[in-house]
């Protein structure tokens, strides 16, 4: 049940030009949804997988940013 759940999710954001992921902090292990190739420019079998891998994708100039916009969130 809970991947047809996932399956529409992706289809929808796919559709809609979005991606979503999910990070399980405990495992350090990410799930993509969406179209990362036409998004990302990512092939789905070459996306990031962990925090280490996601942040290597990240421009280090922006990280001042994405830690600021966190931090108003918070």
């Amino acid at each position: 049940m809970v991947y047809q759940w996932l399956e529409r999710i992706s289809g929808a954001l796919s559709r809609s030009g979005q991606v979503a992921y999910v990070w399980d902090m405990g495992a350090d292990r990410l799930e993509w949804a969406g179209d990362l190739r036409r998004v990302l420019g990512i092939e789905p079998h070459d996306c990031p997988r962990s925090s280490g891998q996601f942040h290597r994708l990240i421009n280090p100039q922006e990280v001042p940013a994405r830690l600021a916009a966190i931090h108003d969130v918070i």
